[in-house]
């Protein structure tokens, strides 16, 4: 898909499948610490999720609290994607 299609819009820039891999044992390393930490007993004070490394966002999540281009900015990039197809195919 060209990189200013409607999925990315939404959803801002996709992640390849090492990111998502990466995410994915980032969360279970992230429980597999807050459990071992929970089940010691030399722990006196409980851990809860905030007193571990936050999550990473997923790009759905990111896209959420992401800025929404400027109208000039989506009229450039229309201009420059106009560009390219006309370069593209001779026209």
């Amino acid at each position: 898909m060209p990189p200013d299609n409607a999925l990315a819009r939404a959803f801002g820039d996709g992640w390849s499948e090492g990111e998502w891999l990466l995410h994915d044992m980032g969360d279970m390393l992230r429980d597999l610490q807050l459990t071992i930490v929970n089940v010691s007993p030399f722990v006196k004070q409980r851990y809860s999720d905030n007193d571990i490394r936050s999550r990473i966002p997923t790009p759905s999540e990111r896209a959420k609290t992401m800025r929404r281009p400027a109208r000039h900015e989506i009229k450039t990039r229309l201009r420059e994607r106009d560009e390219l197809m006309a370069t593209l195919t001779g026209q």
